[in-house]
């Protein structure tokens, strides 16, 4: 399984795509009763099949994904097939990038010494990345504040 299994509440959403995922693989609503009670492996084996699926056309959307901690700013951009990332982090205790005053000092102090600045592409797996940025907490966005520090940065 390349990113994880969808959760219950997910696989009811998506009941009918679902459906028809069986029914691709010849795998009827009475089948998949049998199968769920005789072939535990074969069931998991269609759930994570499944679930990558899924997961793959929500990522091959996404566009940005930012997150952040009190010292600690990750920003993802895909444009084209490059995966742009620009990392902040800072070494002072008393700044909180998730608080509007921590965010306006980052502002005003980019370029001070508290203030560690890492910019950098990726053009393989970008899939994967943006998935653990997510699973870590990191947000589907727009991409403007991505912009907006890439042009502090310039």
């Amino acid at each position: 399984m390349k990113y994880r299994r969808l959760s219950k509440e997910q696989f009811q959403e998506l009941y009918f795509e679902f459906s028809q995922f069986l029914a691709s693989h010849s795998i009827d609503a009475v089948q998949w009763k049998q199968l769920k009670r005789e072939s535990s492996q074969k069931v998991d084996a269609l759930l994570d099949i499944f679930s990558d699926i899924v997961w793959e056309k929500v990522l091959s959307k996404v566009v940005s994904v930012q997150y952040s901690s009190p010292q600690k700013i990750v920003l993802l951009n895909r444009e084209n097939n490059i995966l742009k990332a620009i990392i902040i982090t800072t070494n002072g205790r008393e700044v909180d990038f998730e608080t509007q005053e921590g965010f306006q000092w980052l502002e005003k102090n980019m370029d001070s010494d508290q203030v560690v600045l890492t910019v950098g592409e990726k053009s393989s797996d970008i899939h994967s990345e943006l998935f653990k940025w997510i699973l870590q907490g990191g947000q589907i966005t727009d991409g403007e504040l991505f912009k907006r520090i890439q042009k502090l940065i310039s």
